[in-house]
């Protein structure tokens, strides 16, 4: 029988289909409707359903029942006055400025008179501490705290027995959750993903038996006997993590009845990271392993810090056909896989294979093996239709051809120049991390070529990207589109032909101090995204002694640039505009910074401006007469401005200003479209 949720997704991707929602361009995650839909709806809704936006001095009615608003503008909670039967208080993050505190205006005076709410949402605010007022507020359903900084709930919490959905993610303080959550006989989504400070789950989850969404379950040094808890949650479905197996025996592990909950479909299994002396008993973990099969429509299994010498042989078992992706982590006392039988299930890895034309894995996705350096042989030669293959520290393996490739801590990695261009010369996604004695690609077989996303980082002894002769080759430029390079000490240069790349919209440098500048002609042409932090020497983004008559602000796409903790930089161009399209300008610790254009102009498109810890910084730029576009402008530590440009109320789209540590004074006298907020 379906569900109720189940059902309300259908007639949402009903509204969708039919255009009355569409997704978002911006997030993928969100629909955004019409504007003529929206009028509608709201014209529709009356009094019933309002919102707070923009510069509105809006009220709520007593009829009001459901409410949103904008976070962010101070005094919002005088709206909410005159509401008594309100149903939903849903605030919403739309800018990219920090969450503000929250006062006690809603927490101690205006919440507890809200006895109707069924949906309340205080996700990301600078909350600290609740007050123990829930036992008024009896009928909620929905209840939504991730993101914030409370240490605990309170107890009154544990009396909401309609409620339905308690969100905790990325609670990181949260220490322990209500000693009394067994009452909550009717919650079916849990979810404290990051709240890593939970150390175990409190007794009574036997009782929440109509639980459909559990994130993790917990267990403590003692704590055991709570894995029986889960055999009463027949209704799990979605991704589900066990954490501390470590505490965990054999008979408690089967009670569990992990493969009764058919609706599971991603699986992770973790022990501890600890594997000193004699703390590990590799028979009991085994054991353990053997006693946590899951349903057999699984799909991801991930294991962590699993301290047995061998696999179970569940992970073989070829009724487990739906499985796409498996991830073995830190397994480091395992020195073979289980042999699979005909489906996408493993084969203990061996150096021969007993047939090399009979595909071991037909379906099998993704494959990730970290820290597994006992492990021998080789991947199957048939992986038809592996697609992501992640390896870290595991040395004495050796590779296929992927469309794929991550190499993780490979030092002293024994692969020759012929079997690497064989084996990632056509990956799409091509990752290096942690090999020491890498000097360039080309050493290794390796090159951009044929890559569309490339990703290096912590190489110390690299160079460059490119050889000699590879400089030469401009008939042969290759398609990537995202280029990103960090903690990469040696490297002084980008590839000469970087301005020549017709795809790349995507570059990220980090921690390389051995750059001076970005590039020595222009930007690529197609490029859009450009972050360059913590590189100590770079001093400007285009070598401004390189006779450059190609760059220009017109042509130049670049909508996104971030320049972070880069002491030595001096400029962004000694040529005017570094490019008319740029939206997203944010600076960051620029100690020797003293402007930004010499020819005083911002970019004309410019949405977002950003200026942090640039203390010798004089000018931003003359006036704000070019740029209407600005939305939002955030200042900090930057003493020596004089003032801000001229035309700051000109700017009618501007809807957020923090300047801070400088420039208040002058502010105040320039004007503004409304009236902002300054620290």
């Amino acid at each position: 029988m379906p569900q109720i949720k189940d059902i309300g997704n259908q007639y949402f991707q009903d509204l969708v289909s039919r255009s009355f929602f569409q997704i978002s361009s911006k997030d993928k995650s969100r629909f955004v409707m019409h504007d003529l839909t929206n009028d509608l709806a709201q014209v529709v809704a009356g009094d019933t359903c309002c919102k707070l936006e923009g510069d509105k001095q809006q009220r709520f009615s007593n009829r009001t029942r459901h409410s949103s608003y904008i976070v962010g503008r101070f005094g919002i909670f005088e709206a909410f006055n005159q509401v008594k039967s309100l149903r939903t208080f849903l605030p919403l993050q739309l800018s990219c400025f920090r969450w503000p505190y929250l006062t006690d205006v809603l927490l101690v005076d205006l919440l507890p008179r809200l006895g109707y709410l069924r949906v309340l949402s205080l996700s990301g605010y600078e909350i600290f501490e609740l007050p123990d007022v829930f036992e008024n507020l009896k009928h909620l359903r929905y209840l939504n705290f991730s993101n914030t900084n409370i240490k605990c709930l309170p107890d009154s919490l544990c009396t909401l027995y309609h409620l339905e959905t308690l969100l905790l993610k990325g609670c990181f303080k949260l220490q322990k959750l209500p000693s009394k959550m067994g009452n909550l006989v009717n919650l079916h989504y849990l979810d404290i993903r990051g709240a890593n400070s939970i150390e175990r789950m409190p007794f009574g989850f036997d009782k929440l038996t109509n639980l459909q969404r559990l994130s993790d379950f917990i267990i403590r040094e003692g704590d055991g006997c709570h894995m029986r808890d889960l055999k009463y949650l027949s209704n799990l479905k979605g991704d589900f993590r066990l954490s501390g197996l470590e505490n965990v025996n054999r008979q408690d592990a089967r009670e569990a009845k992990l493969n009764e909950k058919k609706g599971i479909d991603k699986l992770v299994l973790h022990w501890s990271k600890k594997f000193e002396k004699d703390s590990r008993n590799k028979e009991d973990e085994e054991w353990v392993l053997d006693s946590l099969c899951p349903p057999i429509k699984l799909e991801q299994l991930v294991i962590e810090n699993y301290g047995g010498a061998k696999f179970s042989t569940w992970i073989a078992d070829s009724s487990f056909k739906n499985m796409v992706s498996l991830g073995l982590h830190n397994c480091k006392n395992c020195k073979s896989l289980p042999s699979i039988a005909s489906l996408p299930n493993w084969e203990e890895w061996d150096p021969c294979e007993c047939d090399e034309q009979t595909s071991k894995f037909p379906s099998l996705r993704e494959l990730s093996i970290l820290e597994c350096p006992k492990l021998l042989g080789r991947l199957p030669t048939l992986l038809q239709s592996l697609q992501i293959l992640i390896i870290c520290e595991c040395k004495r393996l050796e590779v296929t051809s992927l469309k794929s490739v991550t190499l993780k801590n490979i030092s002293k990695f024994d692969i020759s120049a012929e079997k690497a261009m064989l084996r990632f010369a056509n990956s799409e996604a091509f990752d290096i991390s942690g090999w020491k004695e890498l000097e360039s690609l080309s050493q290794n077989g390796l090159s951009l070529v044929g890559h569309r996303f490339i990703a290096i980082a912590d190489c110390p002894q690299l160079v460059s990207l490119e050889t000699e002769e590879e400089r030469l080759l401009l008939d042969k430029i290759p398609g990537v589109e995202s280029l990103e390079i960090r903690d990469c000490e040696r490297l002084n240069r980008l590839p000469e032909i970087l301005h020549a790349f017709p795809f790349i919209t995507r570059i990220k440098l980090e921690n390389c101090p051995g750059l001076v500048c970005f590039a020595k002609r222009n930007f690529p042409p197609a490029l859009k995204e450009l972050e360059i932090c913590e590189c100590e020497n770079l001093q400007y983004l285009v070598d401004e002694n390189v006779n450059n008559k190609i760059m220009s602000s017109n042509t130049c796409l670049l909508e996104h640039l971030e320049i972070r903790d880069c002491p030595s930089l001096i400029w962004l161009s000694s040529r005017g505009d570094i490019c008319n399209r740029l939206q997203h300008l944010e600076i960051e610790s620029g100690s020797k910074l003293r402007s930004l254009f010499l020819n005083s102009k911002l970019p004309v498109m410019l949405k977002r401006l950003v200026i942090l810890d640039c203390p010798l910084l004089e000018c931003i730029a003359q006036n704000f007469h070019e740029t209407v576009d600005l939305e939002s402008i955030r200042i900090s530590n930057a003493e020596n401005i004089k003032s801000l440009p001229r035309g700051l109320d000109k700017l009618s789209h501007l809807q957020e200003i923090e300047v801070d540590g400088c420039l208040s004074d002058h502010c105040e006298k320039r004007g503004f479209p409304y009236q902002p907020r300054i620290t």
